[in-house]
């Protein structure tokens, strides 16, 4: 977690790292940084139910985020940061997707000071080239949610820390206590990281004990637990959180999963990302056992780069403690979460082409990343995340005074609900199962056991007495645990009591994240006839 001694920095490929405009790669490399912009700016898919749900939160007043977020799972720096965005440039998909956009290009030239950190002026470029283009960081740079803002955090707290081991000024130690609340404050995996950054400085506190540097261990140490501190009013809504919301909506995740972190932020396990995930692979060991030697050529070391051991020992160690903590929990383990560790991929396998020794075989490997880097993020930003645009079309075109909508699950109902505001289709009756709530967003309290005591055939025929002659549209799902049973049985009852069912769009789980069918089932003659003793 130290600065690279002044030794390796002497050296002559060291001293040529800066490009010129004259220089091939520099070319490359602006060229790469404008599709990593392109591919940023791409995305135009209605905002999905995370997405939607941020947005629901974010337009309440300000004072009101924390409390309203009792009913969620995460904590409020992200959301109020997106009510003060959205106060200055609107509401529209674009300009809420472009918050993430901004901080993603920001965390950019951070990047590239925190490689430099770690291995000098040659890990720069492929710093920035590796962020730029990588799938991971495009997906998440391209969403209304906080994970780009994880990011730019964690990459100024490796900054800011490896700066304060150095020489623990007060205003760097500040720095480490407030972006150490910050990631607190903007997502709950931050504790994860920062247990096993406190235990990687322990471990150099304990191996430098009674010398300067151990010194400045234990006050880097201390700025933690300072930024721990400022989180302490917020214990009583994680507390609460953590009984009432947690994570319904999937398994707890298995201690294997902790190991799968980077095909996740390689962008999966097909082929082109399992190339990516071995080429960061190969980076990683460089960066571990290669060292660059006079003339030009590259040597294996024994032991190890240490500071290239410690950034792996994190990488690897906290989302371990994550899926541990998540089997213990009854907590998921998405790999969206594992944002908290991507800058410590990107930093090693940075640090790793900074030990290639030829310069050109470091330009052929990089360049092999971007090329395979570049389809995955294309597939990233073309892929449309939720049908909601397509549900809207229909339920504006031929929706009817007095028709009711009906979102089963309840997940399905911020995205559809919020393009039809300000619409015609926005006067409807418009509710969630099972209890007739606003499809503004989701309430995630005891959620699990509404939807298990929810009575489907008092709701279906409360929504056939609501629609009397109108008719009664349902988006829905039977593949969101836990709630299959009910919507299930909630589409039986509906059938049951208004036989003809139509499906105007087709659940297709395997399309999109944010999944789901549109069901409109007609008035019946009975109904018509305003008959709905059934």
């Amino acid at each position: 977690m130290t600065r690279v001694q002044a030794d390796e920095l002497s050296r002559p490929e060291l001293r040529r790292g800066v490009l010129r405009f004259d220089d091939p790669l520099a070319i490359a490399t602006a060229a790469a940084l404008v599709v990593a912009v392109a591919l940023r700016l791409w995305p135009r898919s209605s905002l999905w139910l995370d997405e939607a749900q941020s947005v629901a939160f974010a337009r309440l007043p300000l004072a009101d985020i924390p409390g309203a977020l009792r009913t969620d799972g995460a904590p409020p720096l992200y959301y109020m940061l997106l009510h003060v965005w959205m106060r200055i440039f609107g509401r529209s998909d674009v300009a809420l997707r472009y918050l993430s956009v901004g901080i993603s290009l920001i965390t950019l030239p951070i990047m590239a000071a925190a490689a430099r950190r770690f291995g000098g002026r040659q890990a720069v470029w492929p710093a920035v080239l590796l962020l730029a283009l990588n799938p991971f960081g495009i997906r998440y740079a391209t969403e209304t949610r906080m994970y780009a803002l994880v990011v730019l955090e964690v990459t100024l707290g490796l900054l800011v820390v490896s700066l304060a081991l150095e020489q623990p000024t007060r205003l760097r130690l500040v720095g480490v206590a407030l972006l150490t609340a910050a990631l607190l404050y903007t997502h709950y995996w931050a504790m994860y990281l920062l247990a096993t950054v406190g235990l990687v400085l322990i471990v150099m506190a304990w191996r430098h004990r009674s010398t300067v540097q151990g010194r400045r261990d234990l006050q880097v140490i201390s700025a933690l637990v300072a930024g721990g501190v400022l989180w302490l009013p917020w214990i009583p809504v994680f507390r609460f959180q953590g009984a009432h919301t947690a994570t319904p909506w999937t398994r707890p995740p298995t201690l294997g999963r902790g190991l799968d972190v980077l095909p996740i932020q390689a962008g999966g396990h097909e082929p082109p990302a399992v190339l990516l995930a071995c080429i960061l692979g190969v980076l990683i060991a460089a960066a571990l056992f290669a060292r660059p030697v006079e003339p030009w050529r590259t040597d294996l070391r024994f032991p190890s780069y240490a500071p290239a051991r410690a950034l792996l020992g994190i990488f690897v160690v906290a989302p371990l403690l994550a899926a541990f903590g998540g089997r213990i929990s009854g907590s998921a383990f998405a790999g969206r979460y594992t944002s908290v560790v991507f800058p410590f991929l990107i930093v090693l396998a940075a640090v790793g082409a900074s030990h290639i020794g030829r310069r050109d075989a470091r330009i052929v490997v990089l360049a092999l990343a971007c090329v395979v880097s570049i389809p995955l993020a294309i597939g990233e930003a073309r892929t449309p995340r939720t049908p909601a645009a397509s549900f809207a079309s229909y339920v504006k075109a031929e929706a009817r005074p007095g028709d009711v909508i009906i979102y089963c699950p309840d997940q399905l109902g911020p995205a559809l609900s919020r393009l039809l505001e300000n619409t015609p289709a926005s006067g409807l009756q418009q509710g969630t199962f099972p209890l007739w709530a606003s499809p503004a967003r989701v309430n995630w309290i005891d959620y699990s056991s509404r939807y298990r005591t929810a009575s489907a055939f008092e709701f279906a025929a409360d929504a056939v007495q609501r629609a009397g002659h109108g008719a009664i549209w349902v988006v829905w799902s039977s593949r969101y645990p836990p709630t299959e049973p009910s919507c299930l049985t909630l589409r039986a009852a509906l059938s049951f009591l208004r036989p003809t069912e139509e499906q105007l769009v087709k659940d297709r789980p395997d399309d999109y994240l944010d999944h789901g069918a549109l069901l409109r089932y007609p008035a019946s003659r009975a109904d018509a006839l305003g008959d709905t003793s059934t």
